[in-house]
């Protein structure tokens, strides 16, 4: 089990249908600088585990394919994975979840411009608590 503070532990991943959303997230989280944000209403229940699995999936799959990354230790790149995936979910409010999923089947580029403003903040935080 890899538990991050102020996160879910990553066995309490579920199932779901993040497929687009997925591919948004994993190429917004090496591409962004530091921004603030403040917490929202996030996700909870099968909807929440559905949204971190599936950006700790791609999370993990990015950063493998980013000479940048991939030459850090698995251990600490899976809990960066783990702290941005429960950040996101924290961060998105149940009533945005399936408008977020459908904007990203119909315009991905715009997703990208739309989260990155979060996502930046979120990795930012989630990089400094763990490197720094």
């Amino acid at each position: 089990m890899i538990d991050i503070p102020h996160t879910r532990p990553l066995n309490e991943v579920g199932q779901g249908g993040w497929g687009p959303l997925k591919q948004i997230i994993g190429i917004l989280l090496f591409t962004l600088s530091p921004v603030s944000t403040c917490a929202a209403e996030g996700l909870f229940g099968a909807e929440r585990n559905s949204f971190v699995k599936a950006g700790y999936e791609s999370c993990m799959k990015s950063g493998a394919a980013d000479p940048a990354t991939s030459s850090l230790p698995t251990g600490i790149f899976e809990k960066y994975c783990v702290c941005v995936a429960n950040r996101l979910a924290d961060n998105t409010p149940p009533s945005e979840a399936k408008d977020l999923n459908a904007q990203t089947l119909r315009d991905p580029a715009a997703m990208v411009i739309k989260l990155q403003p979060l996502v930046k903040a979120i990795g930012e935080h989630c990089a400094e608590t763990l490197f720094n």
